[in-house]
């Protein structure tokens, strides 16, 4: 027996995936400033970005407020919401990296750069997924595959990251003196965005297993 499909026969489903969409689009957009603001350092994008999240908490609080109204809708519920907050928590994610390189005077090395980027492409693969929600669901199996590729490049990224900082960590602390500890202030706060950016990429490998659960749903 043939299975008909869900999406062309409930009038309520495009319009939530346009919904999550524009949430999606958001962060997105965001996910390209904060590129541009490592490349330029300019302190507008940081105001933007954080616009830019209060928008995304409103976006979050209508897509929940209509899920609530929408009593007969077909799919999981609770994957619609966890697509909603987890989408609110990686722009949290997004607006923390900003605030401490702001706040700790950190400029982007390449190393930031390259888990940015990487970052960047995830948030992409993350916003087309969401787009075939729309029109072609079963095809959104694809972008899946590209958000977890980008999400291990990303932990890669990271350790290789880390093993740079930290050459040379010992003879540091065998000799104390004003060079070293500015140093190791410069060790520990790339240190910390670089975990801000691994935070970023677990969000991001959250928001594509739920887009991966909705996908499921048509299969």
């Amino acid at each position: 027996m043939t299975r008909t499909p869900l999406l062309p026969i409930v009038a309520s489903v495009p319009e939530l995936f346009r919904l999550m969409a524009e949430q999606c689009q958001l962060t997105e957009r965001m996910a390209v400033l904060l590129e541009h603001y490592l490349q330029c350092g300019d302190l507008a994008l940081v105001e933007t970005i954080q616009r830019l999240e209060q928008e995304g908490a409103r976006l979050r609080q209508r897509n929940v407020e209509w899920l609530k109204g929408e009593p007969a809708l077909v799919l999981d519920r609770g994957a619609m919401l966890q697509a909603c907050f987890f989408a609110e928590a990686l722009q949290g994610s997004l607006v923390g990296i900003v605030l401490d390189m702001d706040g700790m005077g950190v400029r982007g090395d390449w190393s930031i750069l390259e888990m940015t980027v990487q970052l960047r492409h995830a948030v992409e693969r993350l916003q087309a997924g969401h787009e075939r929600l729309r029109h072609a669901p079963a095809e959104v199996g694809s972008e899946i595959v590209a958000i977890f590729t980008a999400r291990k490049a990303m932990e890669r990224s990271y350790r290789l990251a880390l093993a740079r900082l930290l050459v040379g960590e010992r003879e540091l602390l065998q000799t104390p003196n004003a060079e070293s500890l500015q140093r190791i202030l410069h060790l520990f706060r790339h240190r910390e965005i670089y975990r801000r950016i691994r935070d970023a990429g677990i969000e991001i490998a959250n928001c594509g297993r739920v887009l991966q659960d909705i996908a499921l749903q048509f299969a």
